[in-house]
C-alpha cells in the first residue's frame, strides 16, 4: 500500500532574510543612537576633571597667597592681598576640542599661586583679582584691572592697599571640547579677601559644562 504523500516544504536558505536584517539594522540605529551620545558626552565629562581638579587647585593656590606675609623688597610687611590678575589665558590660543601644547607658567601670578601643568591639556586657565567689585563666571582675565589689593610682589615698590580695600579673585577655566565655533565652557571659583586678610570662598560654578 502506497503512503500518502507528506507535504514538501521548501528549505530555508541558510542566513537572514532581507526582513531580518532591516529589523537588526533597526535594532542597531536604535542602540546607537541611544548610545554614541551617552558615550561622547561621558568622554566629555572626564575630560571635565582636568579643568575641575586645575580650577580648585588654582583658587587653594590664591586662599594660601593671601593668608601668607608678604614683604616688599625693602622689608615693608603688605596687608592681606590676593595675586595680581593673568592677564591673559594660557594657553592664549582659542579652545579647539583636543590636547594643546603646555602653555608658558612662568608668569609672576602663576609663580605666586604655585600652579603649572607638565602635560598636554583642553583647556585654558586664568587668574583674575577685581577691586572693589565682584567677579561672575563671565569675568575675563584679559580685561581685568590691577590694583587695590590686587598686587604683584614681582614690582620694585609695590604700593600698600588702604585698609578699607577688598578684592574679589577668581580662578577660571575655558574649553571647547565639541570644537564648535564659539562654543565654550566654564569653570570657576570666586572668592574676596579684605585688609584684615578676611576671606570668603565660593565653591564651583560652571557654565555649558560639557561644551
Amino acid at each position: 500500500m502506497n503512503r500518502a504523500a507528506s507535504p514538501v516544504h521548501p528549505r530555508r536558505v541558510a542566513g537572514f532574510t532581507l526582513i531580518e536584517l532591516m529589523i537588526v539594522v533597526a535594532i542597531i540605529s536604535v542602540l546607537a543612537a541611544v548610545a554614541i551620545p551617552a558615550f561622547l558626552s561621558y568622554m566629555r565629562r572626564s575630560k571635565s576633571a582636568e579643568a575641575r581638579l586645575a580650577v580648585r587647585q588654582i583658587f587653594d593656590g590664591a586662599v594660601a597667597y593671601a593668608n601668607a606675609e608678604h614683604t616688599t623688597f625693602d622689608g615693608r610687611r603688605l596687608s592681606p592681598h590676593a595675586p595680581a590678575s593673568s592677564g591673559e589665558w594660557v594657553p592664549d590660543d582659542e579652545p579647539e576640542g583636543r590636547p594643546r601644547n603646555i602653555g608658558d607658567w612662568s608668569a609672576p601670578v602663576w609663580q605666586s599661586l604655585g600652579f603649572s601643568m607638565a602635560e598636554e591639556h583642553f583647556y585654558s586657565y586664568g587668574f583674575a583679582c577685581a577691586p572693589d567689585e565682584r567677579l561672575d563666571i563671565t569675568a575675563d582675565p584679559e580685561e581685568v584691572t590691577i590694583s587695590g589689593r590686587c598686587i604683584d610682589i614681582s614690582q620694585a615698590a609695590p604700593e600698600q592697599p588702604e585698609r578699607e580695600d577688598w578684592a574679589s579673585f577668581g580662578a577660571f577655566a575655558i574649553g571647547n571640547l565639541t570644537g564648535g565655533a564659539g562654543e565654550f565652557s566654564t569653570f570657576a571659583r570666586i572668592g574676596t579677601v579684605n585688609a584684615r586678610g578676611a576671606a570668603t570662598l565660593g565653591g564651583l560654578r560652571t557654565r555649558n559644562e560639557l561644551r
